[in-house]
């Protein structure tokens, strides 16, 4: 009688198995989600897991911390990712638009208990910036087959310090790669905005017009100074005095200097470097 129940049982197995195998790519990820299990083993690793069909199936991207345009992800086109898994150290940003540009979303990290990028025709729980009304809301989206890049940073490891005195001396402010979720924009402080729309805490307040030199660290590449509504610069290397980033103004008359950066930098944008990509079939 044993002998019976015990085949019973393993045909029931295989049955239940062949029937798992006949149905869609998601439904058979939710029953078996052993890539989430693998995941959540990578505790404290620098990766995101993007995949090409919900809950985990089909193509696997690994990514690092960095920025990903189309051509550093090697697809030509936003109907790829539609499930994702992030860990709770890393800040991910997606964007509608290639070259980080357009609307964009910042995934919620996936934990033991609820997987929240599992399936992106309804992503909950998260921050996202409709940049024509200019309001961050709250609610559910779909963002299935729209991701054309993406930014993912540690707030910890990915940021600039500026020094309010040149060569790197003096009062210090860090600013994160990626600003918090109410902005604007996902790489951009205003300096000068502490009693303007997006109400900055008062530190930020206090370093406008103050910035004096500034240093990179992680994964960040360079930034744009803005100095009013006078223009910007970009600049790719640790800045040890401000003095000597100046703001020049091109034309028919030739290169008119209009002065520098010292103690007058209102707007700062932060650049990352690309990101390392493994791709798994």
């Amino acid at each position: 009688m044993k002998k019976i129940l015990f085949v019973a049982i393993v045909l029931q197995s295989i049955i239940a198995q062949a029937q798992i195998s006949k149905l869609k790519p998601g439904l058979a990820g939710r029953i078996a989600p052993k890539e989430k299990e693998q995941f959540l083993k990578q505790k404290g690793k620098d990766e995101v897991w993007f995949y090409e069909h919900a809950n985990y199936q089909g193509k696997k991207f690994v990514l690092g911390r960095g920025k990903f345009t189309l051509a550093d992800l090697g697809i030509t086109a936003n109907d790829f990712f539609s499930s994702a898994l992030v860990p709770a150290h890393l800040t991910v940003i997606v964007y509608f638009d290639d070259n980080l540009k357009g609307n964009w979303l910042m995934l919620s990290p996936d934990n033991a208990n609820y997987g929240y990028n599992s399936d992106f025709t309804g992503i909950n729980n998260y921050r996202y910036w409709q940049t024509p009304k200019g309001d961050a809301l709250n609610g559910v989206a779909n963002i299935n087959d729209q991701i054309s890049s993406i930014v993912i940073c540690d707030p910890n490891q990915d940021f600039i310090t500026i020094h309010a005195d040149c060569d790197y001396k003096g009062q210090q402010l860090k600013l994160s790669a990626v600003p918090n979720y109410n902005h604007n924009t996902t790489s951009h402080y205003a300096m000068n905005e502490y009693f303007g729309r997006y109400a900055w805490p008062l530190l930020y307040f206090q370093f406008a017009n103050k910035a004096s030199s500034i240093t990179f660290n992680g994964m960040v590449s360079g930034v744009d100074l803005y100095r009013n509504e006078m223009g910007g610069v970009e600049q790719y290397q640790n800045i040890a005095c401000l003095n000597n980033v100046k703001l020049t103004l091109r034309n028919s008359n030739g290169n008119k200097v209009l002065g520098d950066f010292n103690d007058h930098v209102d707007e700062i944008g932060i650049q990352l470097k690309p990101g390392k990509v493994q791709q798994f079939n």
